[in-house]
């Protein structure tokens, strides 16, 4: 509908468009079906899943963190300050 100028109107870089939807009409062609797709359980799902087992790891490494920089001498902080400045 968006290619049609009669609903659309004049199309700004119709060529460009023309052959994007070209390309993306064959690639829609190399994709299985919806029924040949494998049957698995939705991305989102995964993700979600992986995010909340791993909720208590940020929790963990953040204590670590703390931990080591509040154990850090003046000596040491002053070596890692300077180091830092050096790179940049």
């Amino acid at each position: 509908m968006k290619l049609d100028e009669s609903v659309a109107g004049k199309i700004y870089k119709r060529q460009e468009i023309e052959e994007i939807v070209s390309k993306a009409r064959e690639l829609a062609e190399l994709l299985p079906s919806p029924e040949d797709a494998l049957d698995c359980p939705p991305i989102r799902e995964d993700f979600l899943e992986m995010l909340q087992s791993s909720a208590g790891d940020t929790d963990k490494i953040l204590e670590e963190a703390n931990n080591f920089f509040e154990n850090l001498s003046k000596e040491e902080w002053d070596e890692m300050v300077e180091s830092y400045n050096r790179k940049s």
